[in-house]
This record gives C-alpha cells, sequence and structure tokens, in this order.
C-alpha cells in the first residue's frame, strides 16, 4: 500500500531507500547462489560474458517487479500529497495497475511497465470494472523514442479500449515534481555503483561511438553557455551563439584535438562519479585538446600575416609562414593564447568582449592547466566537473569567436556523420571497483 508522509522529500526518500533494499537483499541472495553453483557445477566453454554480468542481469531481472510496484506507489503518495484524485482498485493494491483516475470525464487505468506492452494477457481487468482507457506509465525518459519493430509489437488496444504510452517522468511534470524524481533517480544510480563496487564499462566500437558522438551532439547544442558568460554583451554573444552551432562538429571529427575532447568525454561519462578512479588522464585530455586546436587553427594562417611568439623569446613574434619549421615557434598553450589575442583580425567579435576571453583563457592555463598537471592526483567529482565545464566555455569562446573559412572547416576535419538512428549494440566488461 502507499506510504502516508507530508512532504514530497519524505516520500521520495522512502521509496528511494525501499527500492534500495530490495536490490542490495537481491544481491545478496543471487551472490551467495552464484558462488554456491560454482562449486558443484562445470563452466561454460563458451561463455559470452563474465560472472559479474550474469549476476547483475539476475538482479535486475528479479527486483524489476517489486521497482514496478514501489514506482506504482510513490505515484499514489505524490498524487494524494498533491490532492490529485485517484481510486484503487479492489483487489489490486499490489499490482502493476493499482488504481485508475477519471480524466476529461473518461476512466483511465493506470499499469506500470518498463517496456511497451506486447500480449493482451499482461493487463488483467477485475470484471466488475469498465475503462474508457489504459495509460501504460512506462519508467522511461521519454516515450518520444520507439523502433520501428517496439511499435509493430505492441498492442494498442485491449477489447477495444484504447492505449497510451506515457514516461513516469511525465507524471511527474504533472504535478510539477520532476525535479525530486531526477534527484531520486541521481541518487538511485549513485547508491547501487557504490554498493555494488561494479561498473559497466562500454568498449569503445564504431557503432557505439558514433551514438556517444549524437549524444555529445545534443549535449553541446542545447548547453547553457549563457550562464558561464553573463558579462559578454548581447550582440558578440549572438555572433558566439550562431557561429559556435555552426562549428561545433570539429569536437567530434577525427583531428587529433577532436580525438582528446571525445576521449576524455567517454572516461568521464564513465568515471566522473566513481571516487575510485583517478582523473588526471580525463582533464589531461581536456587540456590538450584546447592546446591542440588553438595550434591547428593558427597553423592554418600560414603566408596571411598572422604571427605567434617566437620559441624561447618572451616578447618576439614571427610571422607564421610555409618556409618556417614548426620548432621556430613557441607553442605551449599561454604563447598560443597569446598569438590570438595579439591578432585581432582572427576574430569576429569586438575589443571589450576580446579581453573577456583573453581573461577566461588565461585563467583556464594558471587554474587548470598549471593547478592541476603538477599537484596531487584528481578525485573529486566536482573538480572534474568544473574543469570540464570550463573547457566547453573555452572552446564555445573559441569557436564562436575565431573566424574560421568554410576551406577552413574542412581543414580542420568536421564530424560528417549526424545520424541519431544508430544501433546501440555494444560490447560492455565489468570492472571490480
Amino acid at each position: 500500500m502507499y506510504y502516508d508522509e507530508t512532504t514530497s522529500d519524505e516520500i521520495f526518500t522512502k521509496y528511494l531507500n525501499d527500492m534500495l533494499s530490495i536490490i542490495k537483499k537481491d544481491y545478496v541472495s543471487f551472490s551467495e547462489s552464484f558462488k554456491a553453483k560454482k562449486e558443484i557445477c562445470s563452466e561454460s566453454l563458451f561463455k559470452v560474458a563474465n560472472d559479474d554480468s550474469y549476476l547483475l542481469s539476475e538482479v535486475d531481472y528479479f527486483s524489476r517487479h517489486t521497482i514496478l510496484i514501489y514506482n506504482a506507489e510513490l505515484v499514489m503518495s505524490l498524487f494524494k500529497l498533491h490532492n490529485v484524485e485517484y481510486f484503487m482498485i479492489d483487489g489490486m493494491e499490489n499490482s502493476y495497475s493499482p488504481f485508475y483516475r477519471i480524466i476529461g470525464g473518461k476512466k483511465v487505468l493506470f499499469y506500470f511497465s518498463f517496456d511497451y506492452i506486447s500480449s493482451k494477457e499482461k493487463i488483467r481487468i477485475p470484471e466488475k470494472y469498465s475503462f474508457d482507457k489504459i495509460c501504460i506509465v512506462r519508467l522511461v525518459e521519454s516515450c518520444n523514442a520507439i523502433t520501428d519493430f517496439e511499435w509493430k509489437m505492441s498492442i494498442k488496444e485491449i477489447d477495444n479500449i484504447p492505449i497510451d504510452y506515457v514516461s513516469i517522468v511525465d507524471v511527474m511534470k504533472e504535478i510539477d515534481e520532476e525535479s525530486g524524481y531526477d534527484k531520486l533517480i541521481a541518487l538511485f544510480k549513485l547508491e547501487l555503483r557504490n554498493y555494488l563496487g561494479l561498473l559497466t564499462i562500454h568498449i569503445s566500437s564504431k557503432e557505439k561511438m558514433n551514438s556517444f558522438k549524437s549524444d555529445i551532439m545534443k549535449i553541446l547544442d542545447s548547453y547553457n553557455f549563457k550562464e558561464h558568460l553573463q558579462n559578454i554583451n548581447n550582440t558578440d554573444f549572438d555572433i558566439l551563439k550562431k557561429n559556435f552551432s555552426n562549428n561545433f562538429l570539429l569536437l567530434l571529427g577525427d583531428s587529433d584535438y577532436a580525438k582528446s575532447f571525445i576521449s576524455s568525454e567517454w572516461r568521464y561519462s564513465l568515471f566522473a562519479t566513481s571516487e575510485h578512479f583517478e582523473q588526471t588522464s580525463t582533464v589531461v585530455g581536456y587540456i590538450k585538446s584546447l592546446e591542440q586546436f588553438m595550434f591547428s587553427y593558427l597553423m592554418l594562417k600560414k603566408d596571411q600575416g598572422v604571427t605567434i611568439k617566437k620559441n624561447s623569446y618572451k616578447t618576439e613574434y614571427i610571422e607564421i609562414t610555409t618556409d618556417r619549421k614548426i620548432s621556430d615557434y613557441s607553442i605551449e598553450f599561454q604563447p598560443l593564447v597569446s598569438a590570438l589575442w595579439h591578432n585581432k583580425k582572427l576574430w569576429h567579435i569586438g575589443d571589450d568582449t576580446l579581453v573577456i576571453i583573453k581573461k577566461i583563457l588565461d585563467d583556464y592555463k594558471e587554474n587548470i592547466r598549471n593547478e592541476h598537471l603538477h599537484k596531487d592526483n584528481i578525485y573529486a567529482e566536482n573538480e572534474v566537473d568544473e574543469i570540464r565545464v570550463q573547457t566547453l566555455v573555452s572552446f564555445y569562446l573559441l569557436l564562436g569567436g575565431l573566424k574560421i573559412s568554410e576551406k577552413e572547416f574542412q581543414l580542420l576535419q568536421p564530424y560528417n556523420k549526424i545520424d541519431d538512428r544508430i544501433s546501440l549494440n555494444y560490447n560492455f566488461i565489468v570492472i571490480d571497483l
């Protein structure tokens, strides 16, 4: 039965603890049975995954029933808190479909599921009840994305009762509890990772990397850079925004700087929330990607009157030309920033914004590059988060502010595969933390 509390925080905390408890209990139980089985059974010669993978699959499978029921009870508790009327179904309290609502004058049965429903037998409607619609509440982020196979296999009605599929996130939005549910999910994942001591790591295949790049595209395209650049005037910010939206594919291409950036994003996605992994390699990749981009960009400006500091000289600038060697130039982080600052004709934006960009890049060099590469190991999640944010902001300023011709854009090797319908099949390994 649902849990009656006075605040949404208390309700979320209660069900978070209940769900974690059942998974921990199943994990202990299955761990013991797996251990006993190994002692008396021969191991398969053609095992696809290791024991930890099988163990987690079993725990996931057998905990689903309780997770669904707890989420149904969570929704009912929040409905009661927000005075949303619903009606219990006799004899169905501990089930996937414990209640119905009157919506627009129609009786709507709520049924909780992880997946789309493929069999009419899965939904049992007591004989004394009749409904105008069935609402399948899926425990997914969104029901908007569906494969042709899923749509073909899913049922659209039961005994002429139409079926709608919605995400539980949409249900939370209806009662303004989306942020609370997001927090529950984040804490759930973090607590399980810390408890189980296991991390599933996806090995980079071509298909998986394309999918991963597609995810980063969405992040870069929707990221709120304005939050970090409040002191830039609106005119210049509009220029930065427009140019970055055209140029951020450079960060996902085949250049060395893009590979450094993608590698750090990959490691960040895997290890950022684990204090067991040292994060200097992730940070180095971000820093290196910025240095490599600035260098690659400046080397496209040969014989165009663009200057850079001479190697081993603090103040003397020399022109970047085809007849000079790379060793003639000073190409560390700070000289590269100084070269971009010194050659103001390379920029779309005004001097006031250029001063801000110079300060941000200088601070990056002092506070991130120098501060983190010569001191203790990096473990803290918030520290890595801040470095990542500053890297994204720095690339936003460079890709949005610098003049990049179409020819230069192609020479900088942009990502050309834009396809969101990529297979998500991938390999994985499990690391014992």
